[in-house]
């Protein structure tokens, strides 16, 4: 008799209302078995980092679909592949200053027609030391804070 035992998702909180790490192992995740698990983390606790995973580009792409439908950057682009994410115009061309943009308040993926449940980012090349800050909301854990009278009035 053979039995089978399934991965269970490991995880972290980061801080008391947003983010968790998860500290499943590449193929694990890569297995898809997690995928709703995962989702359900990611609307609990609004950002997952998944340290030290080194995904390549075509294996962020395979846990993607483990969630959900992969959605490229651009929504009239037929290839799967990742966006390289750069102010550098030698790497990112014209979209360099457009992205500077972002640096600012920004949501992903409202250029979509559907908009999209997650953005998945890779450090490839870390910014200098203190100059890679990034900042998260999660809008589930502001809401549930507000006073009761709030909700309501909303």
């Amino acid at each position: 008799m053979t039995v089978q035992t399934q991965t269970q998702l490991t995880q972290q909180p980061i801080k008391e209302r947003i983010g968790s790490r998860i500290l499943n192992t590449k193929q694990e995740l890569l297995s898809g078995h997690l995928g709703d698990e995962i989702r359900d983390l990611l609307e609990q606790r609004g950002v997952l980092v998944f340290p030290q995973i080194n995904f390549t580009d075509e294996e962020q792409i395979a846990f993607t679909k483990t969630l959900g439908k992969f959605a490229p950057e651009h929504s009239d682009a037929d290839e799967e592949k990742v966006s390289q994410i750069t102010t550098d115009p030698k790497v990112a061309g014209h979209t360099a200053s457009y992205l500077k943009g972002s640096l600012f308040w920004h949501i992903d993926g409202t250029m979509q027609d559907v908009p999209i449940l997650a953005s998945l980012l890779s450090c490839r090349k870390p910014s200098p030391k203190g100059t890679g800050n990034t900042g998260f909301s999660n809008t589930y854990a502001a809401y549930d804070a507000l006073p009761q009278e709030e909700k309501e009035r909303i």
